[in-house]
């Protein structure tokens, strides 16, 4: 019986012992890049990429999403755009109308080198709107259809307020169409001057036949620029 109690003892002292914990398995720790090395490695990228991406017709090719991951590892709010079928070929970096992404989007461009082929572009710039159109609905709204009055903006000292005046802003679509309007605006002006210099925007119907004051939507980009 002694002997029966010894070996389990032992063999209890066995069953508790514990196993020596793995070695740890050494893991690579990735170096965290500044900003700088960020863009630089950017635009490497856009200049080896610079033929599929002129090739781009739809925006749904492999290469724009590439891009857009691209894009973020440098600042996850900027987005872009690309100016096809000219020559150079355009890449517009963009905070999306986000004020706080502005400065990204100036350093980013400003670190831009020559690439042959390619202009870069800073914030989505000013559009000729006479004579473009776009699908709202089952309506194309022109740009020739806004109008606007501007004033100083008793809200927003420095800014510019300013009214558009849509026509034909039918009541089933009204909402639809002051969307298309505040697009068409942003094209007019540029997205810089729209954040930047303007401040309330208020969009309504315009009258059957428009009239002094009103001028056409084209004419706001002077009138921004020629504002004291």
């Amino acid at each position: 019986m002694r002997w029966f109690l010894v070996l389990a003892t032992v063999a209890s002292l066995t069953a508790c012992k514990k196993d020596p914990p793995p070695a740890p398995v050494p893991v690579a720790v990735k170096p965290v890049l500044s900003e700088a090395e960020r863009a630089r490695a950017f635009w490497a990228w856009v200049a080896s990429h610079v033929d599929a991406l002129k090739a781009v017709k739809t925006g749904h090719e492999p290469v724009t999403a590439q891009l857009a991951a691209e894009l973020e590892k440098v600042e996850p709010g900027l987005v872009f755009e690309l100016g096809l079928g000219r020559e150079p070929f355009e890449l517009i970096i963009s905070a999306d109308g986000e004020t706080k992404w502005f400065p990204a989007v100036k350093r980013l461009v400003a670190s831009a080198g020559p690439i042959p082929g390619v202009k870069v572009i800073a914030f989505r710039p000013r559009k000729d709107v006479d004579g473009f159109s776009m699908d709202v609905g089952e309506r194309k709204l022109a740009g020739s259809e806004l109008w606007f009055v501007a004033k100083a903006d008793r809200e927003h000292p420095g800014r510019v307020a300013v009214e558009i005046y849509v026509e034909h802003l039918d009541d089933a679509q009204a909402e639809q169409l002051k969307t298309g309007a505040f697009m068409l605006l942003e094209a007019a002006v540029g997205e810089f001057d729209l954040e930047t210099k303007i401040g309330t925007i208020d969009i309504m119907a315009a009258a059957e036949k428009p009239e002094l004051p009103l001028k056409k939507l084209k004419e706001l980009p002077a009138t921004l620029d020629a504002w004291k």
